[in-house]
């Protein structure tokens, strides 16, 4: 384990982009920290590290827990404190209080020697180091994946590459893809009026 403290994000201050464009408009300066207070501050442990990206396992709030894990596959661009504002408003809570056992991708602010990191290191490598990192920390051998946004691009693309490259030899590790707020078109989703309820059956945490 990295980290077991809760990690809050960093707070919009004077000087984002939010800020700057309010101004433009007349709006006088304003610290957003003190109307928000701190975001992403759901209790969760560091599992990985690569770079910037952060693999976190979110603290269960219940005495049982679903058996598979959900991943939840964030947007390259927003932060991923948007699935997590604050208690009462938080995506992530509310799926813990649901008894789902909860994972999440946080990729992390780009940095220059990052410049070369392409579409292909994301699904082909990243992503799916972070999959075999939850089945080995929840011991599950398949696990659901949310994807937001970006995200929700590159969980389909790995999911479908993965399928491909398994074909009929061996069922994957996804049990179930949920992805919204996608660059993906309706038209993909012609069977998706079959099982969207994440598995029911339970383990003791």
């Amino acid at each position: 384990m990295l980290n077991t403290e809760p990690q809050p994000s960093t707070l919009l201050g004077l000087h984002s982009p939010a800020q700057r464009a309010l101004e433009k408009m007349g709006i006088p300066g304003m610290d957003f920290a003190n109307l928000t207070g701190q975001l992403g501050v759901t209790p969760k442990t560091t599992i990985d590290a690569q770079g910037t990206l952060k693999l976190h396992h979110f603290t269960p709030m219940c005495d049982e827990v679903y058996r598979v894990p959900v991943l939840i596959v964030t947007s390259l661009v927003n932060q991923p404190y948007i699935l997590d504002l604050v208690p009462g408003q938080s995506m992530v809570e509310f799926l813990l209080k649901k008894g789902f056992d909860v994972y999440m991708i946080e990729w992390g602010r780009p940095r220059k020697e990052h410049r070369n990191l392409s579409l292909e290191d994301h699904v082909l490598d990243r992503l799916p180091a972070c999959v075999n990192k939850v089945l080995s920390h929840s011991g599950e051998s398949q696990l659901s994946i949310i994807g937001y946004c970006v995200g929700g691009l590159l969980a389909v693309l790995w999911a479908a590459i993965d399928a491909a490259m398994r074909g009929r030899v061996s069922a994957g590790p996804l049990k179930i893809l949920f992805v919204w707020q996608h660059p993906l078109t309706a038209m993909a989703w012609n069977r998706s009026k079959h099982g969207w309820a994440l598995t029911l059956t339970r383990r003791r945490f």
